[in-house]
């Protein structure tokens, strides 16, 4: 760990380095991200960068996410979760570096380049579910569970290409993360039964993802 900050450290200084006397860029970079992801779900976040020079930042992000779909949600005789809690979400922060290339392509007043950003997401370390107890058709009664059990960060990266007009930015790319997004809700039990039997395991997560950012 100690290597691999002082290699970071160290790639900064040198990128830094070339642009020290140059100004004409913005030192802040603020962002709106939407992804889609392979754990069946979407996220939306806003995020803000201090660029430290014009190829490299460091900021954080806080978003949200849930479910798009599910093969089914957690439920047994005479109870199931609520409607709320059918499609799981969370709230998570997201500190990470931000590094774009110099541009390799220059189309009018468009520049394009690469555009890389590592990260570590993390969920608030808490999840619960409400339940109804049913008779039939009706709800008699309410109950809630929770956790704070199984995996609430994760490292990831986003790799993709940037089109950067005046101050203006727009990015595409490819995202992956060994965050198991559905571990905490795996967690939960009611009544003897797992929610992990409704819950996949999937501990490889990939996707894509699209921002739109300006500088100032």
């Amino acid at each position: 760990m100690k290597k691999m900050i002082l290699l970071i450290l160290l790639i900064s200084a040198t990128i830094c380095r070339a642009e020290v006397n140059d100004s004409g860029w913005g030192r802040h970079r603020a962002a709106i991200t939407g992804m889609l992801t392979s754990s069946d779900t979407w996220q939306l976040e806003s995020s803000y960068h201090f660029m430290l020079c014009r190829y490299m930042g460091v900021g954080a992000s806080i978003g949200l996410w849930e479910q798009i779909m599910s093969d089914g949600y957690p439920s047994g005789t005479g109870w199931h979760v609520d409607e709320n809690s059918e499609k799981v979400h969370n709230l998570y922060l997201r500190p990470s570096l931000l590094f774009q290339s110099p541009v390799f392509l220059k189309i009018r007043d468009a520049g394009i380049s690469v555009t890389a950003e590592p990260g570590i997401m993390m969920n608030i370390p808490y999840c619960s579910a409400g339940i109804d107890i049913v008779d039939g058709f009706q709800t008699v009664d309410y109950t809630t569970v929770s956790t704070t059990n199984g995996q609430w960060c994760g490292v990831d990266l986003r790799v993709g290409i940037n089109v950067n007009v005046y101050r203006f930015n727009f990015s595409i790319g490819y995202l992956m993360s060994n965050f198991d997004i559905l571990s905490m809700p795996r967690h939960l039990r009611y009544n003897g039964i797992r929610f992990s039997e409704f819950y996949p395991t999937k501990p490889f997560m990939q996707g894509a993802y699209a921002a739109v950012s300006a500088s100032f």
